[in-house]
C-alpha cells in the first residue's frame, strides 16, 4: 500500500491563496515521497484563473501529482455512493472514491 494524500476543492483554493498549512503539507509529502492525488472535479472547483494559478498549475504537473479523472466507471462508483449516502455532491463523492 502506497502512502498519499488526497486533496478536495479546500486544500487546492488554499494553495492558490498560498495557505502556510497546505504549503507546509505539500512539502512535507515531497519529502516522504508520498503522492498526492487531486481528483479532477475538485480541481475544476478550484481552477477559476488558470493563467494566474500558478501555485496549481505547478502542483499538478509534479510527477507525484495524480490527477484522477472522473470516467465511466468511477462515475458509477459515485452515483451509487450519492445514492447510498442520500448525499448530492459529486465532487465530494469523488474526492471520496480517490
Amino acid at each position: 500500500m502506497s502512502v498519499g494524500i488526497t486533496l478536495d476543492a479546500g486544500p487546492l483554493i488554499a494553495l492558490d491563496r498560498n495557505d502556510r498549512r497546505v504549503v507546509a503539507l505539500l512539502a512535507r509529502a515531497r519529502e516522504t515521497g508520498a503522492r498526492v492525488t487531486v481528483p479532477a472535479t475538485a480541481l475544476a472547483q478550484a481552477l477559476r484563473r488558470p493563467a494566474q494559478q500558478a501555485r496549481l498549475a505547478r502542483l499538478v504537473r509534479q510527477p507525484t501529482t495524480d490527477v484522477v479523472p472522473l470516467d465511466r466507471v468511477d462515475a458509477t462508483s459515485v452515483g451509487r455512493l450519492l445514492a447510498a449516502s442520500g448525499t448530492s455532491d459529486v465532487v465530494d463523492a469523488h474526492v471520496a472514491i480517490c
